[in-house]
């Protein structure tokens, strides 16, 4: 079934990494890593990848010390039907 975007769905764990992103507004890569990807670094990587490549997530580059901040982006928001 097609997203809300019109692309193609988005699997448990993008639909989860992106519900999060929703709700708390700003997320470390480690920190989702530990949430929903049994701390497999690798996997998370790839859902935030796709997400980027969707357009459903926004990353600030890695300002902050060693880690790159993710947040929803305004279509993200539109997908998940919260705010931005």
């Amino acid at each position: 079934m097609p997203s809300k975007s019109g692309d193609a769905a988005l699997s448990e764990k993008q639909d989860q990494v992106l519900k999060h992103l929703a709700r708390y507004r700003l997320s470390f890569q480690s920190l989702l890593a530990r949430e929903f990807f049994g701390d497999c670094s690798k996997s998370c990587q790839n859902t935030l990848d796709q997400l980027k490549k969707k357009r459903l997530i926004q990353v600030y580059p890695r300002r902050l010390g060693r880690y790159a901040l993710y947040q929803i982006s305004e279509s993200g928001a539109k997908e998940t039907g919260c705010s931005v």
